[in-house]
Formats: C-alpha cells, structure tokens, sequence
C-alpha cells in the first residue's frame, strides 16, 4: 500500500497522507510530540511500544539506549512514517513542515545507482558542488574521490563497479545530512561501520549543525553519553 502511495506521489507530484502525523504551525521550544504512542505487531503478546509520550526541544541532542528488542529502531520508523501505530498521534512543528525535512541515516545504508556527488545532494537537483565537498570534509572523506576514475562523479552503489566500504556509505549518507542541513536528524545506529576517531569526528562536525535544531540517535559510543 506504502509503494502504491508512493508512485501515485510520483506522479500526481503530491505527497500521500502519512496519518497519523500532523504537521503544525507553532513558535515554541518543542519541535517534535509523542502522545501515547503504542505499537504491537501481528503475531506478538506484548507491544514492542506501550503509551510512549515524550516532548522533544530544539537544540537538543537525544541518545536512546537500551538492550536489543527495546524497541529504539521502532521508535525512530515510526517517526519517519514508515511504521503506523495502533494508537496515539506524533506532531511535528515549525521549521518541520513536511517528512523531507527530516534527515535519516540507518543501520545498514544502501546507496542509490548514482555518482558520490549524486547521492550527497538527493533529491534536490539543484547541486552545489561546493558544499559537498565540504559535507565530504566533514566525515574524513575529501581524499577519496581522488582515488577513483571519475573523482567525485564516479557511480558508485551495488550495481557498479566501484565498491565502497560499509563505513564509506555511511560517511556518504551521514555527508547528505551535512548537506541538506535538515531541522531534524534521525541516526539508527548510523555510525555502527566506523571506527570511535572516525564516529568522533563526525559527531563533532554533526553537533555544530544540530546545535540550531535537534537530533535522535541510537547506540553512539559511551563516550557520548555524558554530552
């Protein structure tokens, strides 16, 4: 039902109804409410979510923790639309205005048949080449479109040639987040193929844009917690 959405958004050029997600008009602190949110999947006894409510602020940064079949990667589909709860409503606020304002870099990232350059700067079509390079700069990966054929135009994904490492496609999509600057950033697990300098140093990089609105991430070093 989700793809037939999709394609109907495609082609209409408007995008589907993602009940039960509002979108409001709003001068405050909150930027994102939970109210009591509940989610059980087919086949189970226990919900994997029971009445969640919680008001995110901006300029914040939140880690969700906690053991495997918590519920943490639910919690950030949901909001992303892609999972429908059997009960509650989430609301989003200015500067929130509709689902392409939200920035999301899962677990396992998969990128698009397209150029590096490409996958940076998608969907927009107005490219500024500029600023992913500097997006690149911004993981620690500036050097490597120097090593491939076509620099930063070569096509890259798993129908090509050139193979990137697990933690170069996350770089990759972690570099799209810098790019586009989006209000709101949703990390599951998204530094899980780099190393701790490496997830430093991107969240180092990634605080300075997230200090003006706010993220959620799930299972980032220990380190991090305290900050």
């Amino acid at each position: 039902g989700r793809i037939y959405q999709a394609l109907q958004a495609i082609e209409t050029k408007k995008s589907p109804p993602l009940s039960p997600i509002v979108f409001l008009k709003a001068d405050q602190k909150e930027i994102l409410n939970c109210q009591n949110i509940s989610i059980q999947f087919s086949g189970k006894t226990k919900p994997v979510l029971s009445n969640f409510s919680y008001s995110f602020l901006k300029g914040k940064i939140y880690c969700i923790y906690g053991p495997s079949g918590s519920g943490k990667s639910t919690l950030i589909k949901t909001l992303l639309g892609l999972i429908q709860p059997n009960s509650g409503q989430i609301s989003y606020y200015e500067p929130i205005k509709k689902m392409a304002d939200i920035g999301y870099v899962p677990q396992h990232t998969q990128l698009g048949h397209l150029s590096i350059l490409e996958n940076i700067t998608y969907p927009s079509f107005n490219i500024d080449s500029t600023r992913a390079e500097e997006a690149l700069r911004s993981v620690g990966l500036n050097l490597l479109p120097k090593k491939l054929p076509q620099g930063i135009n070569t096509l890259v994904g798993d129908y090509n040639k050139i193979k990137l490492s697990g933690g170069q496609n996350q770089r990759i999509a972690l570099a799209r987040i810098l790019y586009h600057q989006f209000p709101l950033v949703l990390i599951d697990e998204g530094f899980s193929a780099l190393d701790i300098e490496g997830e430093s140093f991107i969240y180092s990089n990634l605080k300075k844009l997230i200090i003006s609105y706010f993220a959620i991430f799930t299972k980032i070093s220990n380190k991090f917690y305290k900050n």
